[in-house]
C-alpha cells in the first residue's frame, strides 16, 4: 500500500507539472509582454549580463529596469584594448545613447530578430554613444571573467568558448550546421558526466558530502554558461537522477526528463521556442525509449538514427535544409567529439604543453568537416510546412521509436510524408512575385506556375569598406545565406536566370555567393563595360552567360538603352504573367524613361528606378505607364535619403499607390491563372 501510495503521488506531480506548466505557456502566449522602458530614455544603468567584442563592435546585454541589448562601435585600437581589460560579466556599467526597437525579419520566413529577443524578454535594441564603468562586479563575476579572459586567450579559442561555456558565437557553425552535426557543439549529458567524473577524483569524495560538492560546482557551472537552457536541462536532470539514488524516489528516466521539461516550463514559458531547448528534450526524451544494442557500432547507427528521424522537423522548421548523410556523418564525429576533441579540451587546461598536438585534433576536424560539406547531394530543401503536417509527422516517429516491429512501416510512412512535403509547393498553378526587402538594393524573384520557372532580377548587396585589421569582423553571415534561407523556405533551390541588371553593387553585390551556393542555369548581364563585380562573373562563368532574357511562362518585353553611364544602362523589363505586368526600370533615370515613353505599354506595377530617387519617376512616363501600383525598394534610414520627396509627390500628384520596402518589407503577388491578383506584405 505504501509504495502504491508512492508510485500514485509521483504520477500527481507529473499531472500537476503538466497542467502547471500548459497553463504557463498558454498565458504567455496569449499576453503582450509590455516594456519597462518608454523608448524616450538615453541614459541607462546597470549590470552586465553578457558581451562580446568583435572587430570595433561591442555587443553586450545590460539589465537595467529589464534586459537590453546594447551595442558600441570602437573608434580606435587603443580603446579596443582598454574595453578588452575593463570590460566584463557582472560590471555596472552607464551608458548614454538611443534606445530602438529591434527590426523583423526583412524577407518571409527567416530569422526574426525581434521575435528572438521578445521570447528573452528583450524589447529594445541600444545604440550607445559613451560607456562608463561605474562598478566593479562581485566575486562570482570575478571568477567568470578570469575563466572567459583565459580561454579567449588560447589558441583555438572558439572550440574551448563552445565546449565548456556553450558560447558559439564565435564559431562558424555553417559547415556543421550543413553536416547535421552541429549538436555535438552543444553542452550535453555527456559533457556533464565527463565533467562530474573528473570532478569527483579531484574532491576524492564519495557519498552525500561528494554529491553536496558536485551540486555547488555543477550550479557555479550553470551561472558560468548564462543558464543556457540545454545546460540547464543537463544538470537538472542529473541533480535529479542522485537524488533518485539517494531517496528511493521512484521515477525512471523518461519521467525525469519529463518532469524538468515541466519544470522548466513553469519557471520560464519561453524556453519552449529556444532551438536548443527544443532539441535536447526532443531527442533525449526519444533515447529513453531505445534499448542498448550488444554491437556498439549497431548502437551508434541506431541512435544517430533516431536523433536524426525526431530532430528532423527542428531542423526543417529553422533553417529549412536537412541532410540525409547525416546520420553517417554522425557514426565518425560522435566518436571523435565525445572521446578524443572534448575530453583534450580538459587535458590542455591542466597541461598547456599538449596545445600543439589538440590543434592537430582541431585540423583534423575542421578538414573532415569540409570534406563532408563537399557532398551536397545529401542537402535536401525542405520547404516551410503546416504545423498539421509535423504534427502528423511527430506521431508517426512516436509509433517508430515505441514499436520496433512497425519499423518498416513507419519508415516507409515517414519517407512519403517527406516526400509529400518536399513537392506540395509545385502543385500550385498560381505564379507568384516577390519584391525582396534587401535594405539599400534591389532583388525581385519571379515564379512560374508549379516553379516550372524561377527568374531573380538583381540580388541586392550590402556596401562594405575597407578596415584596419582590428576592426575587423570575425563573424561571416551574409544577406546572401538569408536570401538562400527565404528561397529553401518556399521550395526553390535552382534558379533558372539570374538577371543582373547593372554592376552597381546593391544590385548584384550578393551575386558571387549566390552562385556558389545555388545551382543557376543562366546569367544575363547588361553591354556596358564591366564593372569588377561583373568581370569576376564572367570569369568564373563564362558557360552560364547569356544576351537574351527569354521564358516560355512569362511573356517579356524589353526597353534597354544604350548609354555609357551605369545607371542608365539598366536592363528595363515588362515581365507579364497571364494579365498583369510588371514594369522592372533598374536605375534608370528620367531621360531614359523620356526615351522609351512611346514603346512601353501600360502596366499594373512598377518597380520605380533607383529606389525613388528624384533623377527618376518623371510624371509624363507614370501617366503614361498608368500602374495600379508602385513599388520602391529602398534601404532603412539610408543616406542616399531614397525615395525622395520630389518622387513622393508626383505618385500623390499622378494618385499611384505604392509600397516602401524600407517600410513594409518584402512585398509579393500572388497571380492566379484567371488574370487576378493579390499583393500581400
Amino acid at each position: 500500500m505504501k509504495n502504491f501510495y508512492h508510485i500514485s503521488l509521483c504520477k500527481w506531480i507529473l499531472i500537476f507539472s503538466f497542467l502547471w506548466a500548459t497553463g504557463r505557456v498558454f498565458f504567455a502566449s496569449l499576453t503582450i509582454e509590455e516594456s519597462a522602458f518608454d523608448g524616450t530614455e538615453s541614459i541607462l544603468m546597470g549590470e552586465v549580463v553578457d558581451y562580446e567584442i568583435d572587430g570595433d563592435k561591442l555587443s553586450f546585454t545590460l539589465r537595467d529596469k529589464e534586459k537590453v541589448i546594447g551595442t558600441y562601435f570602437i573608434k580606435t585600437e587603443e580603446e579596443k584594448e582598454s574595453l578588452s581589460d575593463d570590460f566584463g560579466y557582472g560590471k555596472v556599467i552607464r551608458v548614454t545613447g538611443t534606445l530602438k526597437q529591434p527590426l523583423e525579419n526583412a524577407l518571409p520566413n527567416t530569422f526574426n530578430y525581434r521575435k528572438y529577443l521578445y521570447y528573452q524578454h528583450i524589447h529594445y535594441l541600444f545604440e550607445a554613444e559613451s560607456i562608463q564603468v561605474v562598478q566593479e562586479e562581485v566575486l562570482p563575476y570575478q571568477i567568470k571573467n578570469k575563466v572567459a579572459n583565459y580561454l579567449k586567450e588560447l589558441e583555438h579559442s572558439e572550440y574551448f568558448l563552445a565546449f565548456l561555456f556553450g558560447d558559439t558565437s564565435m564559431l562558424d557553425m555553417s559547415l556543421s550546421r550543413q553536416n547535421g552535426i552541429s549538436h555535438l557543439f552543444a553542452v550535453s549529458g555527456m559533457h556533464i558526466s565527463l565533467f562530474v567524473w573528473m570532478l569527483t577524483k579531484l574532491v576524492r569524495k564519495q557519498g552525500l558530502v561528494g554529491q553536496l560538492i558536485t551540486f555547488f560546482f555543477l550550479s557555479f557551472y550553470v551561472f558560468i554558461v548564462n543558464f543556457i537552457p540545454s545546460v540547464l536541462r543537463v544538470v537538472l536532470i542529473y541533480e535529479l537522477k542522485q537524488v533518485r539514488k539517494y531517496t528511493g524516489l521512484n521515477w525512471t528516466n523518461r519521467e525525469i526528463c519529463v518532469f524538468v521539461f515541466f519544470l522548466m516550463l513553469i519557471v520560464e514559458p519561453f524556453y519552449l521556442y529556444d532551438i536548443g531547448f527544443q532539441y535536447s528534450f526532443l531527442i533525449s526524451f526519444c533515447f529513453t525509449y531505445i534499448k542498448p544494442k550488444e554491437n556498439r557500432f549497431v548502437n551508434l547507427f541506431y541512435s544517430s538514427l533516431v536523433a536524426f528521424i525526431v530532430s528532423l522537423p527542428i531542423t526543417a522548421i529553422h533553417f529549412y535544409e536537412v541532410n540525409v548523410f547525416s546520420v553517417l556523418f554522425n557514426l565518425f564525429f560522435i566518436p571523435y567529439v565525445t572521446y578524443l576533441f572534448y575530453p583534450a579540451c580538459f587535458v590542455v587546461l591542466l597541461f598547456p604543453f599538449f596545445m600543439p598536438i589538440f590543434s592537430l585534433i582541431v585540423r583534423l576536424f575542421e578538414w573532415i568537416n569540409q570534406i563532408c560539406a563537399s557532398f551536397t547531394i545529401g542537402l535536401i530543401t525542405i520547404p516551410k510546412t503546416s504545423e498539421v503536417i509535423w504534427a502528423i509527422y511527430g506521431f508517426v516517429c512516436f509509433m517508430f521509436i515505441r514499436k520496433s516491429k512497425r519499423l518498416k512501416v513507419s519508415l516507409v510512412l515517414l519517407i512519403s510524408l517527406l516526400m509529400l512535403i518536399k513537392i506540395w509547393p509545385k502543385f500550385s498553378n498560381n505564379s507568384f512575385v516577390y519584391f525582396l526587402d534587401v535594405g539599400q538594393g534591389d532583388a525581385a524573384l519571379f515564379i512560374a506556375p508549379h516553379q516550372k520557372e524561377v527568374i531573380l532580377i538583381d540580388t541586392g548587396g550590402y556596401i562594405t569598406y575597407p578596415k584596419e585589421s582590428w576592426a575587423v569582423s570575425k563573424k561571416s553571415t551574409t544577406q546572401a545565406e538569408t536570401i538562400i534561407t527565404f528561397l529553401h523556405s518556399i521550395g526553390i533551390n535552382k534558379i533558372n536566370t539570374l538577371v543582373l541588371t547593372h554592376g552597381d553593387y546593391d544590385h548584384i553585390g550578393n551575386a558571387l555567393e549566390l552562385l556558389k551556393l545555388l545551382s543557376v542555369d543562366k546569367i544575363i548581364l547588361n553591354q556596358n563595360e564591366d564593372t569588377y563585380l561583373e568581370a569576376e562573373i564572367k570569369r568564373l562563368y563564362p558557360e552560364k552567360i547569356d544576351s537574351k532574357l527569354s521564358s516560355s511562362f512569362f511573356q517579356i518585353q524589353e526597353y534597354t538603352q544604350e548609354s555609357e553611364d551605369e545607371n542608365d544602362a539598366s536592363l528595363v523589363y515588362r515581365i507579364t504573367s497571364k494579365s498583369v505586368s510588371f514594369l522592372m526600370m533598374g536605375d534608370v533615370s528620367q531621360t531614359v524613361e523620356k526615351k522609351i515613353t512611346s514603346l512601353v505599354y501600360p502596366s499594373n506595377i512598377i518597380k520605380l528606378g533607383h529606389h525613388g530617387s528624384y533623377t527618376s519617376s518623371n510624371v509624363s512616363f507614370l501617366a503614361h505607364v498608368h500602374p495600379d501600383l508602385a513599388i520602391i525598394s529602398a534601404g532603412r534610414d539610408n543616406r542616399y535619403h531614397h525615395p525622395s520627396q520630389a518622387t513622393l509627390d508626383t505618385l500623390s500628384s499622378l494618385e499611384i499607390p505604392y509600397f516602401n520596402t524600407a517600410e513594409v518589407n518584402t512585398v509579393f503577388f500572388v497571380l492566379y491563372p484567371n488574370g487576378q491578383y493579390l499583393v500581400y506584405y
